[in-house]
């Protein structure tokens, strides 16, 4: 049976769905600045060291973002670094390409489905926030405490959808997006760029799949759309970038777009792949079904994508030319 829907329905799920949203967002940005400070420089002096190779790049692109659990991060250090000349714009496109990897482990994480334990989490978190005066105790009271409430908000905003789902205006919206990929992909990218988070998107559709509200035809292109989203952050950091910084910035657009595009293509037997998979090892945890899914296909579009770099990277030093070589040229 439906819940009537009213006036005072109506705001309660905007109440919901905002707060549960501040509250998530809110939750990664404290979890994500709270091990930035614990790893302290180091960060970036990882960064500026173990980018002598593509592999190396990559590794480190990925390691650091499954640390600090935030791609947009690594993203504007690393364009920092191409600004300040400390880095090329080949070395930086190898370590974004791991961020993209890396920041799977936040679906990875959410797949775990322990937000049943939210409230406990915040409350060691705060014992060890507030009571403890040895900072580094300190910073992983507020990390565990991030933590709590990423999946805290994400179990309001969810709630709320869920709900939502019962009235036919919604499942029809469903069913519209799950005859049409490009459509659900383009939401997905939307929905990203909107709220700066691809971990908040995928998290949502991890819970309304694990809840039955989506079917994998449509959370799929969401995840896909939320890897060309989360490209706005890069976007955004490039106001008074360098031309290095706008190339690795476009390199990383135009690659995730092609990754959804193949996998767009394949998605039928993709999806047939994660049924097989879900119900051989994930019956009792639907969740884990999209964080394989987000896996597979940052580190299946990525891998391949190491074979044409150097083509990918020449095409953009194409379409965003060196400034002085062109004054140089003009006269």
């Amino acid at each position: 049976m439906g819940i009537e829907l009213n006036n005072f329905n109506i705001l309660y799920f905007i109440y919901g769905i905002v707060g549960g949203l501040g509250i998530f967002l809110y939750g990664l940005r404290l979890m994500s600045n709270s091990l930035k400070h614990l790893a302290g420089k180091k960060i970036i002096t990882l960064i500026e060291r173990t980018t002598g190779s593509p592999l190396k790049g990559l590794i480190t692109g990925t390691l650091i973002t499954a640390i600090i659990q935030s791609s947009s991060a690594t993203t504007s250090i690393t364009l920092g670094l191409v600004t300040s000349g400390l880095m090329t714009f080949s070395q930086a496109f190898y370590v974004i390409m791991g961020a993209n990897i890396g920041t799977t482990s936040t679906s990875v994480l959410i797949g775990l489905d322990i937000s049943e334990h939210a409230l406990p989490i915040i409350a060691i978190g705060a014992v060890l926030a507030l009571f403890f005066k040895k900072e580094r105790i300190c910073l992983i009271g507020t990390t565990i405490f991030g933590l709590g409430l990423l999946f805290f908000g994400l179990d309001l905003v969810s709630s709320e959808l869920i709900n939502l789902s019962t009235f036919p205006f919604f499942q029809n919206s469903l069913q519209n997006l799950s005859q049409n990929r490009i459509l659900a992909t383009i939401v997905g990218a939307l929905l990203t760029a909107m709220v700066f988070s691809s971990s908040a998107v995928i998290g949502i559709t991890q819970k309304l799949y694990a809840a039955g509200s989506l079917d994998l035809y449509i959370s799929i292109p969401i995840v896909l759309g939320a890897n060309i989203g989360t490209t706005v952050t890069a976007v955004i950091a490039l106001v008074g970038a360098s031309i290095d910084a706008k190339r690795t910035a476009l390199a990383n657009i135009l690659f995730n777009v092609f990754g959804a595009i193949v996998f767009l293509i394949f998605l039928h037997p993709f999806i047939n792949l994660l049924f097989w998979i879900e119900n051989k090892f994930f019956v009792e945890n639907s969740m884990s079904t999209i964080a394989l899914g987000h896996v597979f296909f940052n580190i299946a579009s990525t891998i391949p994508m190491l074979l044409f770099v150097d083509q990918l990277l020449k095409f953009v030093s194409k379409v965003i030319p060196d400034r002085s070589l062109s004054s140089d040229l003009s006269y």
